[in-house]
């Protein structure tokens, strides 16, 4: 059996449609079941669980928040061999779980990790300086129409990804000192632990049939909300270095400078014409995002915490 997972917070109207979606795939002969992982202090999905009244629903309170923990408690909860992940705010395609349940049939235990695309569901239209490298700062994933592993470096996503319940269970599922928690844009957690998988000599594999849709709502078109989204994913690259390479300070300083002087050597004309224009302007933007991202990488070096030492 597959246990789909959704972690929920204070966004009941998309939720609604999550769910909908779901369940509207009912009748192809796939058994699943569905939890609902509340991160809300006030327990706010609860009233609308009760207008899907299915035997296969489940609801879950984690009102501690961060959406790391909802994911850790939501595998735990599962009662499938398989945990797929999907985010409040997506939309599964027609056949989506079926889907799933056909590439763990084809793969068997050679699998750490599978997922497919994520399309967008643009709220307003789309800005002109928002270029398609951009896009997987969204949540927007598409690797081509073939199934295929991921090399190093090219990861899922949160919003459309499956793993085997026991693999979970062996690395601990997501590290809970990273990730989104309330209105924070801090992530990282699932780059680290597709890492983790790798290191187990395990595949991340890539699969299209495997599709949702993605909402992407009209305040995260703005510039300003990009850099702080890109701040945060310096921060989280970070983590994810010294979790690997180690937490001595001399080795954070080297990595550190040598990041700091790659980054010196680039023209800065580029950076400054990426600060003229207003959000629906097409200007060369991805320097700067680049730029703020290697910034904060670089500070990050210097002071975060070891992600493996936080973990509860």
């Amino acid at each position: 059996m597959l246990s789909v997972v959704i972690p929920t917070y204070k966004r009941n109207e998309y939720l609604e449609r999550a769910l909908r979606s779901i369940f509207e795939q009912s009748g192809q002969g796939c058994t699943y079941e569905v939890i609902v992982v509340d991160n809300s202090e006030d327990g706010g999905a609860r009233v609308l669980m009760k207008t899907f009244p299915r035997d296969n629903l489940r609801y879950l309170s984690v009102p501690c928040c961060g959406l790391s923990r909802a994911r850790n408690a939501g595998f735990k909860e599962a009662r499938g061999d398989y945990v797929a992940y999907m985010d409040d705010d997506a939309i599964a395609s027609y056949g989506w779980i079926c889907s799933i349940e056909k590439a763990i049939e084809r793969r068997g235990d050679s699998f750490g990790c599978l997922g497919g695309r994520i399309k967008a569901l643009w709220e307003k239209p789309r800005p002109a300086w928002l270029y398609r490298e951009m896009e997987k700062f969204y949540t927007v994933l598409d690797y081509g129409g073939r199934e295929r592993l991921l090399e190093k470096g090219e990861n899922l996503f949160g919003a459309n990804m499956v793993f085997p319940k026991r693999l979970l269970e062996k690395t601990g599922g997501f590290s809970t000192s990273l990730g989104r928690k309330g209105k924070s844009l801090a992530t990282g957690e699932e780059a680290l632990l597709q890492e983790k998988i790798r290191g187990l000599g395990l595949n991340i594999i890539y699969v299209p049939e495997i599709t949702v849709k993605h909402h992407i709502t009209a305040d995260r078109l703005k510039r300003s909300w990009l850099l702080r989204r890109m701040w945060y994913e310096g921060i989280a690259n970070a983590a994810i270095a010294v979790s690997f390479n180690g937490s001595s300070i001399n080795k954070r300083i080297r990595m550190a400078a040598a990041e700091f002087w790659y980054e010196l050597r680039k023209p800065a004309k580029a950076l400054l014409v990426s600060f003229i224009g207003k959000d629906n302007e097409s200007k060369p933007f991805l320097p700067v995002c680049e730029l703020v991202s290697k910034i904060s990488y670089i500070i990050a070096l210097l002071y975060i915490r070891n992600p493996e030492s936080q973990n509860e």
